[in-house]
């Protein structure tokens, strides 16, 4: 009986080993940005259906799941259906993204242009510029108007999005002005019109009132001396005529020179000398002739071999008449001469007005006086070391050749 007993228990105990539950293992491979829930190597009993939630990280999505080596697509879950075998499963996951279209109107350009892949939660900035002679019109991003910006930024982006832009011919204005003021003169535009669109051409005329004078222009086309001027229109311009008053131009007086027989008379024939100016002539007879008599303005001056015309302010004549020398034959010219020149300078022009040989020692005296137009101002050149140089009369002793200068000023 005891025999019996344990055998049986023996038995026993080996059918209940034999049902025990089967079990397989499901293998969850993890991707990054995102979680397979539940997760690791996960055992489960035959037979059974266990379900595995796929999340992805913010600002990522579910790019595929994938089962055994197939894919299942982006989806949410997966639920194996009474599992028999072993299982694999995995996931990828892809940031969020969305997209920009840009579409600008006619005469302008948005950059980036075309369509552009924003990550989720970032921000992109537009551009917006209009071609040259043109501006911007409205800038409209999903239907809705920013205004005429130049710029655009999308911030936190969590939609698609369209911007456009619309763009117009830009008017620019020409102004125009006389200086010292319109009394000096006025500035003409052809085409005249209150506006002009880009890269039109105009031609600018500055004309000035009796006594006065264009010099130049200034503001846009500073320094041009062109008149007309042409100018192309690129942007609002300011062009300003620059007047002065007229310079006339310096009156000439006539001084007619003649002589006799028997001797000449230097610079001969008519001579011009501006207003205010002074002429000198030398006056010279032949051998064995002297001079009889010089006229000007047909009065006498004497017998003088120079005469000096200063500040001339009309027309004069001057003669000269020679006649046979009654005197002794000239004792020989001394070796030693000295040589005396005179100038007269305004600061600007210089001119001889005296020349004459002296013998060695002698004494002269000079006097210079003033006239309408010049006062005198001092000397100049060889006038000697201890002399003042506005001394006048100027006494000066001829040990050398000498050059003095009298120099004015204009008055």
């Amino acid at each position: 009986m005891k025999l019996l007993v344990l055998v049986f228990f023996a038995c026993f105990f080996l059918d209940t080993n034999a049902f025990a539950a089967v079990q397989y293992n499901i293998t969850v491979t993890q991707g990054a940005n995102g979680a397979i829930t539940p997760s690791g190597v996960v055992t489960v009993n035959a037979n059974t259906s266990p379900k595995f939630t796929i999340k992805a990280n913010a600002n990522y999505k579910i790019n595929d799941v994938i089962v055994d080596g197939v894919s299942k697509g982006a989806v949410a879950s997966h639920t194996f259906s009474k599992i028999s075998a072993n299982h694999t499963i995995t996931s990828t996951f892809a940031l969020i993204t969305y997209t920009i279209r840009a579409t600008p109107g006619a005469n302008g350009s948005i950059t980036p242009a075309g369509t552009t892949v924003v990550d989720r939660g970032a921000s992109k900035t537009y551009f917006i510029t209009p071609n040259p002679g043109y501006h911007i019109v409205n800038v409209v991003v999903n239907g809705t108007s920013k205004g005429a910006v130049s710029s655009y930024t999308f911030n936190n982006v969590t939609t698609n999005y369209n911007i456009g832009a619309t763009f117009a011919a830009s008017a620019y204005t020409l102004s125009t002005s006389s200086y010292p003021s319109a009394q000096y003169g006025t500035v003409g535009k052809n085409p005249n019109l209150s506006t002009y669109t880009f890269g039109a051409q105009v031609a600018l005329t500055a004309t000035a009132n009796p006594g006065y004078r264009f010099v130049m222009w200034a503001g846009d086309a500073i320094g041009s001396t062109s008149n007309p001027l042409t100018i192309t229109v690129d942007a609002n311009k300011n062009y300003i005529a620059m007047f002065d008053v007229e310079v006339a131009a310096p009156v000439a007086h006539f001084i007619n020179a003649s002589a006799g027989e028997n001797g000449t008379i230097s610079p001969i024939g008519a001579t011009a000398v501006a207003s205010g100016a002074s002429q000198s002539y030398s006056i010279t007879p032949n051998s064995g002739y002297g001079i009889s008599d010089v006229l000007v303005d047909g009065q006498s001056v004497g017998p003088v071999s120079f005469y000096a015309f200063n500040n001339v302010v009309a027309t004069h004549a001057i003669s000269a008449s020679f006649a046979v020398s009654t005197a002794p034959p000239p004792m020989p010219t001394p070796a030693a001469l000295y040589a005396l020149k005179i100038y007269s300078s305004d600061g600007t022009l210089s001119a001889l007005v005296f020349q004459r040989n002296y013998s060695p020692g002698a004494q002269l005296t000079i006097t210079q006086g003033s006239s309408v137009n010049y006062t005198f101002v001092n000397w100049s050149g060889d006038i000697g070391v201890a002399v003042l140089p506005a001394t006048n009369p100027l006494i000066i002793i001829m040990d050398s050749d000498k050059t003095i200068t009298a120099n004015f000023t204009h008055n």
